[in-house]
């Protein structure tokens, strides 16, 4: 493409079936698993529980950094983070913060020569999860036909977030 002003973008693509087509966008999806965070790392936790089993039923964190069973564990981007209106580096800036906290309590209790073991509380868990489940399903995102592919087969979101 030469460098200036364009009008119009005209793009002709082959299609399946050997036709030839003219088109202003063509957009490239990967067909990554959306819906499948922290695929296809093998993580296992406390009593031998993997991420795939603690998620057989989909994604879910605590404010999308701790997951039950996995102790001293947290992550980035995680299940229900994703932000629909702004940049993923204010959500990247905050999960990094508190996983620093987090961090420094379990560093403070190695110096005092202690062990320290931080995991989110199932009730807990559960409590935010529906939580989100609850507001996410009177949003622009419980209808079908606004993202696809961020629902699992039951209609639960694990993807988008509220901008906790």
């Amino acid at each position: 493409m030469k460098h200036g002003r364009s009008r119009r973008l005209q793009i002709r693509a082959l299609r399946s079936t050997g036709e030839e087509s003219d088109y202003d966008l063509i957009i490239l999806a990967t067909g990554f698993r959306t819906v499948e965070f922290m695929h296809p790392m093998r993580i296992t936790g406390s009593a031998g529980r993997s991420i795939s089993d603690i998620w057989a039923k989909g994604g879910r964190a605590l404010h999308g950094i701790t997951v039950e069973s996995l102790p001293n564990f947290g992550m980035l981007y995680g299940p229900n983070t994703i932000l629909a209106h702004n940049s993923i580096i204010i959500m990247i800036e905050a999960q990094s913060k508190d996983i620093c906290a987090l961090r420094a309590e379990v560093l403070r209790a190695r110096q005092a020569g202690k062990s320290l073991t931080i995991a989110p509380e199932k009730e807990k868990l559960d409590e935010y999860n529906d939580e989100v489940q609850k507001k996410l399903s009177t949003s622009t995102f419980a209808i079908p036909a606004v993202v696809r592919g961020t629902r699992m087969r039951k209609g639960l979101s694990r993807t988008i977030g509220l901008g906790q």
